[in-house]
């Protein structure tokens, strides 16, 4: 696909670690990243890496981690979801904890399955569900329809937000501040 010439360049880009156990839990990930894509292009880039979930316990699990440290949105989809061992659970929970408690998703995919995780597998939903919480994660069962603003990293971040004056902004200070009934 060639590049809009005429489209801004998304003010942040946000990093994706997506995990699979299988060629159809990748491609259900795909979807849900493309879905990403469509709705948010004009807003956010994503930059999104895969990683198979024997590669983190491989060689590249270095690699892996070091970038869920990093990550913005974790999406862990499934083919066969009791088959994710405790060890990777382990190790993925060991590196989202170097994420400081930035903000952040975990979104859990069962591929190849109209129910959400939480009705095929409750017992790993709650784990997945448990796990983001203690890593400070929002936890979703599919792509989110809507994405928050990341919130600024520092004290000047937080004053440049403030004196941003955006179009809802200057809508509400040239509204009129006479309230609609008498008194």
């Amino acid at each position: 696909m060639k590049p809009d010439p005429t489209r801004e360049h998304p003010a942040e880009t946000w990093l994706v670690t997506v995990l699979h156990d299988a060629p159809e839990a990748r491609q259900c990930a795909a979807r849900a990243c493309d879905g990403l894509v469509r709705r948010f292009w004009s807003q956010i880039e994503f930059d999104v890496t895969w990683w198979t979930l024997e590669e983190l316990e491989g060689p590249e699990a270095a690699e892996a981690g070091r970038r869920l440290q990093k990550t913005d949105i974790v999406v862990v989809a499934l083919a066969e979801p009791r088959q994710l061992r405790a060890g990777v659970l382990s190790r993925l929970e060991h590196w989202l904890q170097q994420r400081e408690g930035r903000e952040g998703a975990l979104i859990a995919l069962c591929a190849g399955r109209e129910e959400p995780l939480h009705r095929v597998e409750p017992t790993l939903n709650a784990m997945l569900h448990q796990l983001a919480r203690r890593t400070g994660l929002d936890y979703l069962n599919q792509a989110p329809e809507c994405l928050p603003g990341r919130l600024p990293d520092s004290i000047e971040g937080y004053t440049r937000r403030a004196e941003e004056n955006t179009d809802v902004m200057r809508k509400i200070l040239s509204t009129s501040t006479t309230p609609p009934w008498p008194y």
